[in-house]
């Protein structure tokens, strides 16, 4: 037993001293590469400085907005109920200030009702 590890020892020291002798060659690719000469400078096409902004890479499936039916019945009840609110204001303005007297808010809601 104790002879195979010295002959495993020697298949080692003689694969070394070979390797010492005839150092292996790195390949083309692997080669370091010679450090850049004084006068390049290198530039960075992207500062940090650079504000970055959303631009669409390529056709994008955004379209235009277009109210909806439902959207144009909304603004024109919206248009309908300011000008309920300005005839309102007229109507009241014409009547001038007599209407506000003394006149409690049931009193004035019967009258507007018809009560009256």
């Amino acid at each position: 037993m104790s002879e195979k590890p010295s002959k495993a020892r020697e298949e080692l020291e003689r694969l070394l001293e070979q390797a010492r002798r005839n150092p292996p060659q790195l390949r083309p690719e692997f080669q370091p590469k010679p450090p850049p000469r004084a006068d390049v400078i290198p530039l960075d096409p992207w500062p940090v400085q650079r504000r970055w902004t959303a631009e669409p890479t390529g056709p994008s499936s955004a379209r235009p907005y277009y109210p909806t039916e439902n959207e144009r019945y909304e603004e024109y009840l919206r248009e309908l109920r300011l000008a309920n609110a300005a005839a309102a204001r007229a109507s009241r303005l014409r009547l001038g200030p007599a209407w506000v007297g003394d006149e409690t808010i049931d009193e004035v809601v019967r009258r507007q009702n018809g009560e009256d």
